[in-house]
């Protein structure tokens, strides 16, 4: 066999690792693999080895590093008119980009991609790329765009008789229906796909749909049903050794865990997650599994290990290059030094935060972000804290989300209290009569209670906090007692 043709055998091989999940191993062959292609000094060779291991560290988190080597690749491509590699490159750095959350270049690289596509007449190509188009306006909140390109691409793939591509079709649709709180129709579109996958005997899109309608369902607070569709995942994935698969389900078991209170459970599950994304270099998953864990040992109050883990989340993001991970872990690394009374470092970490999530337009995140600079801020009495406290209420009326909003105006209201107290209790007052749930309403009389002195208000928010910490024993809500009980 000779050195290109054992190039070619070892690249099939990688390519199979790394559809079934696995990795790590797949990223090791691929680092042998380059070493075979360019002891052959065969351009081309090694310019497609080089774009096959891209994917494999786009799968894995490396993405700075990934869009390194789609780049180089796609100027050999297009100077030696090789027009699949030149698709393939395209459609690589479009995915890195989107993934680090430079969302335009993503569009400009892939409506490249859909171009280049379209030329050459390969429909599945096509239909690929009007996917991923979608996915980015998705992403930055363009939903009808998304909608549009999403059925366009449903239906071609329905066209082609592809049922596996149908099956992603439907659970992308149901993601924009999800994200836009559309809930009953995406679940439809979720068991759709799920049961597209189980006619057509294919277990990879069956793992993923289950995972995705245990979202959907566990966004409509059907937490019983959400974990089932998590299990059946688990061991779906188990079963066909789709670690990727694994690692996810892990996570999300652990959101309902932690949502219900089972603060150990929820650990044990991050923990399984980040050893399984440690064992297999994958950092996308160390990065989700420790900003998870982050926020369980910051509500039992563990600070240390709650800045520990965010400052390794910090450190991850920056070596992958993802700017939406960073911002995320600046953003968590700033609440926890908060907490921690570590003012001028939180605020430091804060204010590089908010600027990655204003450029990324990522308004839910920068509101929280937002609003604890202006919890600082108010708490040193600086005069910015209404700007910064009206920006963040800003960012949570742009992002759609209610308990975010009623939270901003409560702290609106705060703020405004320094300087116009009767103005601030009213609003506080007609936040009470808003409230949706014990959380808002223990944390609205404990405003009032804080601005007027009123027992009635104090006795409501005790009340209200014991009872919550019965079911969540959250270090927040026992400080909260503790204050209310003095």
């Amino acid at each position: 066999m000779d050195l290109l043709e054992q190039i070619r055998r070892v690249g099939e091989e990688m390519t199979s690792l790394r559809t079934s999940g696995r990795l790590h191993e797949a990223l090791s062959l691929g680092e042998r693999t380059l070493a075979l292609a360019e002891a052959s000094g065969d351009v081309m060779a090694i310019a497609r080895t080089q774009a096959s291991h891209a994917f494999v560290l786009l799968d894995i988190g490396r993405h700075l590093e990934a869009l390194w080597l789609f780049e180089a690749v796609e100027r050999i491509a297009g100077e030696a008119e090789d027009m699949d590699l030149l698709a393939a490159s395209l459609r690589g750095s479009g995915r890195a980009c989107f993934e680090m959350g430079d969302y335009r270049r993503a569009l400009v690289i892939f409506r490249r991609a859909l171009e280049l596509a379209r030329a050459r007449g390969s429909v599945g190509a096509e239909c690929a790329e009007l996917g991923h188009l979608a996915n980015v306006h998705r992403r930055m909140g363009q939903y009808d765009p998304a909608i549009e390109l999403y059925r366009q691409q449903l239906s071609t793939a329905a066209s082609m008789q592809n049922r596996r591509l149908m099956c992603v079709c439907l659970n992308n649709l149901a993601g924009v229906f999800e994200t836009r709180g559309d809930s009953l129709t995406a679940c439809g579109l979720y068991e759709e796909s799920l049961a597209l996958a189980r006619e057509s005997r294919n277990r990879l899109s069956e793992c993923v749909a289950l995972g995705n309608l245990g979202q959907c369902l566990a966004s409509i607070s059907r937490l019983d049903d959400a974990m089932l569709r998590f299990h059946s995942q688990l061991d779906l994935a188990e079963e066909i050794g789709h670690l990727q698969s694994v690692m996810t389900a892990l996570g999300r078991m652990g959101m309902i865990y932690r949502r219900r209170g089972m603060y150990d459970e929820a650990m044990s599950s991050f923990r399984e997650q980040f050893r399984t994304a440690w064992e297999t270099d994958n950092h996308g998953q160390m990065s989700l599994a420790l900003g998870n864990m982050a926020t369980i040992h910051s509500i039992r109050g563990e600070l240390s290990q709650a800045i520990n883990c965010t400052e390794k989340l910090v450190r991850t993001a920056e070596k992958t290059g993802d700017q939406r991970i960073l911002a995320g872990g600046l953003s968590g690394l700033g609440h926890s030094l908060k907490l921690a009374g570590r003012l001028e470092e939180a605020m430091a970490r804060l204010e590089r935060a908010a600027g990655l999530f204003e450029d990324l337009d990522l308004q839910y995140e920068l509101c929280g972000c937002l609003y604890d600079l202006a919890d600082i801020r108010h708490a040193g009495r600086d005069p910015e804290a209404p700007a910064t406290a009206r920006r963040a209420l800003e960012a949570a009326r742009r992002s759609g989300d209610w308990p975010r909003t009623f939270f901003c105006r409560m702290q609106n209201a705060v703020t405004m209290s320094t300087t116009d107290p009767e103005s601030a209790a009213s609003d506080l007052e007609e936040l009470l009569l808003e409230a949706r749930d014990d959380r808002q309403r223990a944390a609205a009389n404990m405003e009032l209670y804080r601005l007027t002195g009123r027992e009635g208000n104090r006795a409501a928010a005790e009340g209200l906090y014991r009872t919550l910490y019965e079911s969540f024993p959250e270090w927040e809500l026992g400080r909260c007692l503790d204050e209310l009980s003095r």
